[in-house]
């Protein structure tokens, strides 16, 4: 039993189940009016994105020039998006497919808008064109001049079956376009700066404009007057009125203006007072723009996007109280390291090269962001019981985090999700924290760090308070060291514990691996022969060996007993970055800055598996501790979750064999009964080729020996050609499907290279060409390439059969001459 046990930890298949990708990287964001879907914009493409998640449901792909605006219709109908190639591309949402593209300006297009009709559709450019465009006959019904500069906002509103549109550009001028009459009814110039966006009440009566001019303006839209003014004392990138019932039951509805810009705050503003309401939100980040506040009416909630590529949302409670409900990232950059947390290990905590940690529900893509360092994150662990976990950044600190899925009051998520909280703080460190280990086993003893000023510390954890009480204190306990080595004579690393938690190892620039007791510090053994620095290390869980890779591109195994080099592996074309032994010590994951991750046998001492899904260094793998998923987070922004297969394709694999056994037995059965349907069906279905050929050659001689002149002979008498010998082995090869013939077609090429075989390869092909078009055969799979390698032997068979028959014309010619000699028969 055991050794069956050890077969089944021996992985050899892996595959990729779900991917954390980009979903947004600047520009604009909408959400469906039905509040089922969020599009934004991603480079030169538009995501659509399950409402509240990252989870993407579709891809509308763009031209390969930087998306600069889209809008989606209010039925969810048409999506238009506009490029820098100046291209205006009209897409139909049911069915993803492109309905008309064409060239709309003479230069790029910054603004767009549907109506509520879902017809009409507004272009602005920053050449200052205006034009209107009914979408769904595909010509433009309005060019509206007057604007100087670039056109920074559109939006629509049918009052009284009257179609306005309210214009902005970037010198603050408003103007109102009365579409049904062709012409500007007004201009509001009461703005000094850009103003990017103005929002209408629901009845159209108030119009709302605000700028980087630091003001907001409420008009009326009846009377075309100001009517108010609200200074907010921040450039404003987006407004909007929420319009909700005063109370629960109240038909007297309140209106509520949001704004959002350079201070990173939504705030709100009570639309007929024009004051202030109180912050109810922290910062959503102080150093950010919020560049876009949208409403979704059907989920109750207002999303802010922020220049950092991040979208949160926020619930509208009783008195216009804001709750966080969901954040989405959209943009990770390079991912530095992560791990699984939580005691189910549901979530990844994620450091990118930001100061903030992120924290990502696996299943929703939502991501938490934590602050805490002031400075880019270089290293994480995660404890073995998931809910403690430590952090190094390059702001000299370690940090000690607590994961609670306990709801608390006070939490910003949901209740019931989790928090996390900062628990420790270790100082000291004169130089880049880029390594941290916690300790192994059920307790959580001591955290390992070490990074640029080449001195390992060890810090003491048994201050913390492991009950899980330290989430109701907002106390951070200060880290004390027991012990501080000089360590090596470059950057360290990377820092591994020992199993029992006795011994430390750490790696570095200066290419050596050493050795420490965890007691006091003390150096045990150094490991040489890395010709370049050492990248990653770690223990195996079973053996006394201990793994490294270097920027040499190696892979070593090192006895711990005598210092020794068991093993090199050789593979990555580039440095490996990261390595992790599993399988009990069997086998060994590894990832480099090839983008490539590789599985590794101990035992012979070579790759099982390559995985390739990245397009730039994988610095970092987190592996669940059933070992059955890990991660992968690489510099090209993306996470890959990947899933052990092995067993899966075990089972397969013995399905497969015992399916082919059946068929097998079946097929022979069928060819006893001659039942040439099913028989040659299973032949290919087996990839048996040898079984066809002798079906198709038996065939041909229990058909008395007809030759091809016969099959003419026959064709000219209106009699059909039979190829194979039997009419009914004729018409199974007409009732075969594309991929069926691909089969055949390949098994034809092979028997028409053999001039023994060339006969049944031609009266296939003769069947082939009989009773299957042109417009068929060109959808089997590399048919050029199969019909390009049969035309010269079939040209090389055609010159045999040439010279043969020459031949036999010599004899003709050699018994015509004798004719004269031979004497005549005396009957």
């Amino acid at each position: 039993m055991e050794s069956n046990k050890n077969e089944i930890q021996i992985k050899n298949s892996f595959q990729k189940v779900k991917e954390i990708d980009s979903v947004y990287t600047n520009g604009k964001v909408a959400v469906s009016k039905d509040g089922e879907y969020i599009y934004t914009t991603c480079s030169e493409d538009v995501y659509v994105l399950k409402y509240g998640t990252a989870i993407k449901v579709a891809e509308i792909k763009g031209d390969d020039d930087l998306v600069t605006s889209f809008s989606v219709s209010d039925n969810s109908k048409y999506l238009v998006m506009a490029s820098r190639s100046l291209q205006i591309k009209i897409v139909d949402l049911d069915t993803k497919s492109t309905l008309k593209t064409f060239k709309g300006h003479s230069a790029p297009i910054i603004s767009m808008d549907f109506d509520e009709s879902s017809t009409l559709l507004a272009t602005g450019a920053s050449d200052s064109s205006i034009k209107v465009w009914d979408v769904e006959r595909g010509y433009c019904t309005h060019n509206l001049k007057g604007h100087s500069g670039v056109i920074t906002g559109l939006k629509f509103k049918t009052i009284n079956k009257i179609v306005y549109l309210a214009t902005a550009s970037e010198n603050g001028n408003i103007r109102i376009y009365n579409l049904n009459k062709n012409k500007c009814e007004t201009v509001f110039n009461s703005h000094v700066s850009v103003v990017k966006e103005m929002q209408f009440s629901a009845d159209g009566s108030i119009f709302v404009s605000a700028g980087r001019d630091s003001i907001i303006n409420v008009w009326s839209f009846k009377t075309k007057k100001l009517v108010k003014t609200i200074p907010v004392y921040e450039a404003i990138e987006t407004v909007g009125i929420v319009e909700l019932p005063e109370s629960e039951g109240s038909k007297k509805i309140k209106r509520t203006i949001y704004i959002g810009g350079e201070k990173g705050q939504m705030r709100t503003f009570d639309l007929e007072t024009g004051s202030e309401h109180p912050i109810l939100i922290n910062k959503i980040n102080a150093d950010q723009i919020i560049t876009q506040i949208i409403y979704s009416s059907q989920n109750s909630e207002l999303i802010t996007v922020s220049s950092d590529q991040n979208l949160e949302a926020f619930t509208i409670g009783p008195d216009f109280q804001l709750k966080k409900s969901w954040q989405v990232v959209g943009h990770n950059d390079e991912i530095i390291d992560m791990g699984y947390v939580g005691t189910d290990q549901s979530f990844l905590a994620v450091a990118t090269n930001s100061e903030q940690l992120r924290i990502y529900d696996v299943e929703t893509l939502q991501c938490k962001l934590i602050d805490g360092h002031s400075d880019i994150l270089l290293s994480l662990d995660v404890h073995s019981n998931g809910v403690y976990f430590a952090t190094g950044s390059k702001d000299k600190t370690a940090k000690i985090w607590e994961f609670s899925q306990a709801a608390s009051s006070n939490d910003e998520m949901k209740s019931g999700e989790y928090n996390v909280k900062l628990v420790g703080n270790a100082v000291g460190h004169t130089g880049s924290v880029g390594a941290v280990k916690l300790s192994v086993g059920e307790d959580l003893d001591f955290m390992v760090s070490g990074g640029q000023d080449r001195t390992i510390k060890l810090w003491d954890l048994s201050s913390l308070n492991y009950s899980g009480n330290s989430s109701s204190s907002n106390s951070v306990t200060s880290l004390k060291t027991k012990f501080t080595v000089k360590a090596h004579d470059k950057d360290i690393n990377a820092i591994a514990v020992s199993p029992n938690s006795k011994l430390i190892a750490s790696a570095s620039q200066d290419r050596t691996i050493k050795l420490w007791s965890s007691q006091d510090g003390t150096l045990q053994r150094t490991f040489s022969g890395h010709k370049r620095g050492v990248w990653a290390v770690d223990f195996s869980s079973v053996d006394m060996v201990l793994a490294s890779s270097s920027a040499d591109t190696t892979i070593k195994i090192w006895s711990l007993s005598d210092g020794t080099c068991l093993k090199t592996l050789e593979g990555h074309t580039g440095s490996p970055l990261f390595v992790k032994f599993i399988s009990s010590g069997m086998q060994l994951l590894s990832s480099g800055s090839d983008g490539l991750i590789k599985l590794w046998s101990l035992k012979t001492s070579e790759c099982d598996l390559t995985l390739d899904s990245h397009e730039d260094k994988v610095w970092t793998l987190a592996i669940k501790k059933d070992e059955q998923r890990f991660a992968s987070g690489a510099s090209d922004s993306k996470i890959v979750v990947w899933e052990d297969t092995t067993q899966l394709e075990l089972e397969k694999m013995h399905k497969k064999e015992a399916d082919n056994l059946l068929m097998n037995q079946a097929l022979n059965n069928y060819l006893m009964s001659k039942d040439y349907v099913n028989s040659i069906s299973l032949a290919l279905a087996l990839d048996k080729p040898h079984t066809l050929m002798n079906l198709f050659i038996d065939s041909i001689k229990a058909s008395k020996g007809q030759t091809v002149q016969d099959m003419a002979d026959g064709a000219s008498d209106g009699k059909e050609v039979v190829y194979l010998g039997n009419i009914g082995i004729d018409k199974v090869i007409g009732d075969l499907e594309t991929e069926q013939l691909g089969k055949l077609l390949v098994y034809t090429r092979e028997w028409n290279t053999n001039a023994r075989l060339s006969y049944v390869a031609h009266a296939v092909l003769g069947c082939i060409f009989k009773y299957h078009g042109h417009e068929k055969l060109v959808k089997i799979n590399r048919v050029r390439e199969i019909v390009s390698s049969l035309i010269p032997y079939s040209e090389r068979h055609l010159n045999r059969l040439d010279r043969m028959l020459t031949d036999t014309y010599i004899l003709d010619y050699a018994l015509h001459s004798l004719e004269s000699y031979l004497v005549p028969d005396p009957s």
